[in-house]
């Protein structure tokens, strides 16, 4: 998180970037300022006048649902994109107001980001993972979080490095909330 006074890397330094406490799972009432005051240690991101300055590697189709999250999400930025093909990272730059690189290793190097974004082919997952965790970065992936048992491996070890968080959104589909309802009532299953 970013406040006009405190730099990425001296948050880090710092230990600003507390880990989450208590239970997260979103339902019924939960707000963007639940979880942003998980990870700040109580207070939200609007009560503490943070900028949360996010990058997103591969834009492709998800990555628009993505962009277009972190644009409508108080206390967050879209400061970045990258992509192997530098004319989708150029149209989200644009469309975002963001800058536009053609690698994650550029726009890591060049960059003062908080969290990134990974919306790439399913077997980049664990290595980008790796990279923006060794940064210091928070990371939220899009599922599956490993293609093989020793990516899995490698996957399940980074939790120990850093924030890490997968896309896992259908959970809070109609569908699935009524099936969690009857499986919790004893009525089947």
């Amino acid at each position: 998180f970013h406040r006009a006074s405190v730099s990425g890397k001296e948050r880090q330094k710092t230990g600003n970037l507390h880990e989450p406490e208590g239970d997260l799972e979103a339902g019924p009432g939960f707000s963007q300022g639940d979880f942003t005051g998980a990870l700040l240690g109580g207070e939200s991101i609007m009560e503490q006048n943070w900028i949360f300055r996010c990058g997103i590697v591969g834009c492709g189709g998800i990555a628009q649902v993505h962009g277009e999250t972190l644009h409508r999400l108080p206390g967050a930025k879209l400061a970045a994109c990258a992509d192997i093909r530098p004319e989708r990272a150029a149209a989200m730059g644009e469309k975002y107001g963001c800058r536009a690189y053609s690698s994650l290793e550029e726009m890591l190097e060049k960059e003062e980001l908080d969290a990134l974004h990974i919306c790439t082919p399913h077997y980049m997952h664990v290595p980008m993972a790796e990279a923006a965790l060794a940064k210091g970065l928070a990371v939220f992936t899009e599922k599956p979080p490993a293609i093989s048992w020793e990516q899995w491996k490698r996957f399940s070890g980074l939790e120990k490095k850093g924030f890490l968080s997968v896309c896992f959104q259908n959970r809070y589909n109609d569908s699935v909330q009524y099936l969690k309802e009857i499986l919790s009532s004893g009525e089947m299953g």
